[in-house]
C-alpha cells in the first residue's frame, strides 16, 4: 500500500546510508534504486510471510497495515513501524502498548532515527520476547485458518446455504438498518419534553410574578 519509490529523496537517502552501517543483512521491497551498501539486495516483489517466517530474520520495517502486522506476530517478528494512513496508526500504537513495535514517525525519518529505532529492536531482547509470546498466542487455536474456513465453507453447503445463520439484518428496511425510526422516535420524545419543560417554567413563572 505505501511503496518506498514514494518516499522523498531525503527520506530513501536516510534508510540507504541507515541500512549501510547495519551489520545484518537488509531485505528491501523497492524497484529500481542507486547507491546501496553490499548488505542490500533489493527485490520488485518478496514472499513476505515466507520471509517473515525465516528464524534468521530479527525486525520487519513496516507502515503498519492490518495483514502485515498481522504476518509478523504470526511469525513472532518485532517491528519497526512508519505509519501514514488509515489504521495504521492505531495498529502500531497497539503493537509499541504490547513491547513488540517502535514507532517511527514519517516526517522525522533521518539516518539518525532509523538506526535509532531498528537498534533499539535489534539490540532489546524483549522486543523479540513480546513477539514470540504473542505469536503462541495468536497461534493457539482449536483449527488452523484454513481448516476452519473449509469447515464453514463445508458447513454451509450441507446446511443449503445455512440460512439459520443469517443476519436478521437483511431483512430490514434502510431506515430500521439505520435505526432512523428509533432516532427520530428520540428525538421526538425529547421535543416533547423540552415543551413540558418549557411551558411548566412558564406557568410557574407567572404565579411567582402574579402575572396570572
Amino acid at each position: 500500500m505505501i511503496r518506498s519509490e514514494t518516499f522523498t529523496e531525503t527520506k530513501l537517502r536516510a534508510f540507504i546510508d541507515a541500512f549501510s552501517q547495519l551489520p545484518q543483512r537488509v531485505l528491501w521491497k523497492i524497484g529500481n534504486i542507486s547507491g546501496l551498501s553490499d548488505n542490500v539486495k533489493t527485490a520488485t516483489w518478496l514472499p513476505q510471510l515466507e520471509i517473515l517466517k525465516h528464524p534468521n530474520v530479527r525486525v520487519f520495517i513496516t507502515h503498519g497495515g492490518l495483514l502485515g502486522t498481522q504476518e509478523a506476530i504470526y511469525a513472532g517478528v518485532p517491528m519497526v513501524g512508519i505509519p501514514v494512513i488509515l489504521d495504521q496508526p492505531l495498529n502500531i500504537m497497539n503493537y509499541v502498548s504490547k513491547g513488540v513495535a517502535v514507532h517511527l514517525d514519517y516526517d522525522s525519518i533521518t539516518t539518525e532515527n532509523v538506526l535509532k529505532a531498528l537498534n533499539k529492536v535489534l539490540h532489546d531482547p524483549s522486543y523479540r520476547t513480546n513477539a514470540k509470546r504473542l505469536s503462541q498466542l495468536f497461534r493457539d487455536r482449536p483449527q488452523s485458518a484454513l481448516d476452519t474456513a473449509i469447515y464453514w465453507t463445508e458447513y454451509v453447503i450441507r446446511h443449503r446455504g445455512a440460512p439459520h445463520l443469517r443476519s436478521a439484518a437483511l431483512d430490514l428496511t434502510w431506515y430500521q438498518y439505520l435505526l432512523l425510526d428509533v432516532i427520530l422516535a428520540i428525538i421526538a420524545l425529547l421535543i416533547f419534553l423540552g415543551f413540558i419543560v418549557f411551558y411548566s417554567f412558564k406557568i410557574m413563572l407567572k404565579l411567582v410574578t402574579g402575572n396570572v
